[in-house]
C-alpha cells in the first residue's frame, strides 16, 4: 500500500509538470495589442499581458502562432509565458530596446516559467557578426535573479546574442526538454549557467553553443552553487561542454552529471579553479565524450581535452582554491588528440579524485611540445608555474593527493609513430592507486614508458597488462619517491618491465605476484 501511494504521488507530480498552470487562466498577448508580424515592436503589449496575469493571481501568458518582436520583458510572480507551436518571440536588433540588457528578465519572483513548444530567437548575430569587440549587445536571452520555483519546459532557443539562460541565486529550478542552438562562432553564447543557485534540475536537453554548454559558477562565499542535477542531455560546445568556473570564489558542491553525450567539444569536462573557491562532491557517470580537432592544429595553441582540471591564482595576490572529492565512472572518450590533464599546485593539491571504468579511444596524436594549458580567461598571458600541457602523455597528473584509477583502458589507433605518448604520467602524486590498466597501440612505443611516475608516494600499481614492447612499461624516477607497490601485474610479454632511477632506494619498491615470463 505504501508503494502504491508513492507511485500515485509521483504520477501526480509528473502530471502537474506536464500540464503547468491551468489553461483557464490564459492571457492571450494579441488581446493586449501584440502584433504577430515580426516587424512591429510589441514589447509594451506583451508586458501588459504579463502585468494583467500577475495582478489577477497568475496563469499563462499565451503566444499564438506568429512572430512577436520584443525588447526586454519582465516576468512576475505566478506568470508563465506559453509559446504555442509556431510562435516565435523575436529579440529586437536595436540595443535601445533592452533595459536591462536581457530579453526575458525576472528578479525576486516566484512560481514563474517559460513553456514551449514555441521558440525564442534572439537574433543575436546582428550584434556580433562582422563587428569588432567590445560588442554592444544584450547580455542574456533569459536572466533570472533570486527567483524561486522556476519551470522552463519544452522551449526552443536560437541565435542568442550572449548567454542563453542564466540563473543567479535562484532556488528550485527545473529545465526540461529544452533545445538551445547557436552558431558555433557566436561568442559567449553559454547554454545554461547556474550561478550561486541551488536545487537545479536540468534534463532531456539538447544544447549546441559557441561557448560553454553548462557552466555552474559561484559568486561569494555566502551563496554556493549546490544540489545541481544534470541528466539525459546532448551537449555540443565550441569550448567546454561542462565547465566549473572560471570566476568562482565560493563553492560549487553536491552536483551530479549523468547519462550525457558530449560531441564535438574542445573540452569535454573542465574545472577552472582561479579565485579561491572550492569545487567538491561532484560526480560524473555514464558520459560519452567526443573532442574535436577544431582549434588544435595551430602551433603554440591549447590542446583539446576530454577531461581538464586545474588550480591556479588569477593574480599573484589572489587565494588558492580547492578541488576535492570528484568521481568519474563509466566514461567513454573518443578523441583525435588523446590528451587529458589534471594539475593542482605544489602548495594546494587536487584532493581525492577517482576514475572507475574509463575507456579512451585515440584516433590521432598532435605534437604537444610548446603547448600551453587553457586558462579560461583572456587576462592571463604568462606561462603558468604548474603548466604540464607539453608533457607527451595521454593522461597527465600533477600535484594530487588521492588519485584512483580503476578499469582504465586506452586504445591508441594512431597509424603513425610520430608524437609518441606515455599512457599515464604522474608528478608529485600521493596515495596513487591503479587497479586494472591496459593500453593497446597500433604503433608500439619505442622511446617512452607506458607509465611514468616521478616523485610519487604511496603508489600502488595492480593488475596492469602490457602488450609487447621494447621500452619499459613502468618508469619510476625522483628523489622524493616513496613506498611504491607493484602487485599482480601481467608483464610476461615485456623484455624490460621496469626502469627505476638510481636515486631511488631499493626498499621503496615492493613487488609481489607479478608475471614477468
Amino acid at each position: 500500500m505504501q508503494v502504491i501511494r508513492r507511485l500515485t504521488s509521483l504520477s501526480l507530480f509528473f502530471a502537474l509538470l506536464q500540464t503547468g498552470p491551468s489553461a483557464q487562466t490564459a492571457y492571450n498577448v494579441r488581446d493586449y495589442g501584440a502584433q504577430a508580424d515580426g516587424t512591429t515592436l510589441t514589447t509594451k503589449a506583451i508586458q501588459a499581458a504579463i502585468d494583467a496575469c500577475h495582478q489577477n493571481g497568475g496563469g499563462q501568458v499565451v503566444f499564438p502562432a506568429g512572430q512577436y518582436l520584443s525588447g526586454t520583458i519582465v516576468l512576475k510572480d505566478n506568470v508563465y509565458l506559453a509559446l504555442n507551436g509556431g510562435a516565435t518571440l523575436l529579440g529586437s536588433k536595436n540595443i535601445a530596446d533592452y533595459e536591462p540588457k536581457y530579453l526575458v528578465f525576472a528578479r525576486d519572483a516566484k512560481n514563474i516559467g517559460l513553456l514551449g513548444p514555441g521558440l525564442i530567437n534572439g537574433q543575436g548575430d546582428a550584434f556580433w557578426r562582422d563587428k569588432e569587440r567590445p560588442y554592444i549587445r544584450p547580455e542574456r536571452t533569459i536572466e533570472l535573479e533570486r527567483c524561486n520555483n522556476v519551470l522552463i519546459r519544452d522551449l526552443q532557443i536560437r541565435n542568442s546574442a550572449a548567454f542563453n539562460i542564466a540563473l543567479e541565486e535562484c532556488d528550485r529550478v527545473t529545465i526540461a526538454g529544452v533545445s538551445i542552438v547557436n552558431d558555433r562562432n557566436a561568442p559567449n553564447t553559454d547554454g545554461i549557467d547556474p550561478i550561486s543557485s541551488s536545487n537545479v534540475f536540468i534534463s532531456d536537453c539538447y544544447i549546441e553553443t559557441g561557448d560553454d554548454a553548462i557552466c555552474p559558477k559561484s559568486h561569494g562565499t555566502a551563496k554556493p552553487c549546490e544540489n545541481l542535477v544534470v541528466a539525459n542531455c546532448v551537449l555540443i560546445s565550441d569550448d567546454s561542454a561542462i565547465k566549473c568556473g572560471t570566476r568562482s570564489d565560493g563553492a560549487i558542491r553536491h552536483c551530479s552529471f549523468s547519462n550525457i553525450v558530449i560531441r564535438d567539444a574542445k573540452y569535454g569536462i573542465a574545472f577552472y579553479m582561479k579565485d579561491g573557491g572550492v569545487f567538491e562532491d561532484i560526480q560524473f557517470s555514464n558520459i560519452s565524450i567526443e573532442t574535436t580537432r577544431r582549434g588544435i592544429e595551430r602551433s603554440f595553441g591549447t590542446n583539446s581535452y576530454a577531461v581538464f582540471m586545474d588550480i591556479e591564482k588569477r593574480e599573484p595576490s589572489g587565494l588558492l582554491g580547492r578541488i576535492r572529492n570528484i568521481v568519474f565512472s563509466d566514461i567513454r572518450i573518443a578523441t583525435p588528440d588523446g590528451n587529458c590533464l589534471l594539475a593542482g599546485m605544489p602548495e594546494q593539491k587536487i584532493e581525492n579524485v577517482a576514475f572507475d571504468n574509463v575507456q579512451m579511444r585515440v584516433t590521432d596524436r598532435t605534437d604537444l611540445s610548446g603547448r600551453r594549458k587553457p586558462r579560461g580567461t583572456r587576462s592571463l598571458t604568462d606561462r603558468a608555474a604548474n603548466d604540464c600541457s607539453a608533457v607527451m602523455s595521454h593522461w597527465t597528473f600533477a600535484h594530487i593527493d588521492g588519485l584512483t584509477l580503476r578499469n582504465f583502458i586506452i586504445q591508441d589507433e594512431t597509424d603513425s609513430a610520430a608524437f609518441e605518448r606515455h599512457g599515464l604520467w604522474a608528478l608529485n602524486v600521493d596515495d596513487f592507486s591503479v587497479d586494472g590498466f591496459h593500453i593497446e597501440q597500433a604503433q608500439p612505443n619505442t622511446k617512452l614508458a607506458m607509465i611514468h611516475l616521478q616523485d610519487c608516494r604511496n603508489a600502488r600499481l595492480e593488475k596492469t597488462k602490457a602488450e609487447k614492447l621494447s621500452v619499459p612499461f613502468v618508469q619510476i624516477l625522483g628523489k622524493a619517491t616513496r613506498r611504491i607497490s607493484l602487485i599482480n601485474n601481467d608483464w610476461s610479454l615485456l623484455a624490460k618491465p621496469l626502469a627505476i632511477g638510481k636515486e631511488i632506494k631499493s626498499r621503496e619498491i615492493f613487488q609481489q605476484g607479478n608475471r614477468v615470463e
